[in-house]
């Protein structure tokens, strides 16, 4: 069960992140939920694997979000596993940089 704290402190965070002017965001699966993807400007591309669950009750956002999923699934994903090559590039960097 998600605690209220955990989503107030979520949201600032993601509040926070869209004071920035992002081109796209790759979310984890915690949050593919309206009350996230909307958070995000119009012109931020949003990438989240919706859950088992999820519904299109919510954000104009969050509606295209998941028409743009089910439209071309195999493109939408392409971009969303991006995030994993930039993960593992940095961790890469970061492992070089400490001397590891």
């Amino acid at each position: 069960m998600i605690r209220d704290e955990d989503i107030s402190d979520t949201l600032k965070s993601i509040d926070e992140l869209t004071r920035e002017k992002l081109k796209s965001v790759r979310l984890d699966k915690y949050y593919s939920e309206s009350i996230y993807v909307s958070r995000f400007d119009k012109d931020t591309a949003v990438y989240v694997i919706p859950k088992r669950d999820a519904t299109l009750n919510g954000s104009q956002k969050w509606k295209d979000t998941m028409r743009e999923f089910v439209t071309d699934t195999y493109q939408y994903l392409k971009e969303y596993y991006e995030r994993e090559n930039s993960e593992a590039g940095f961790l890469l960097t970061k492992g070089s940089l400490d001397g590891k």
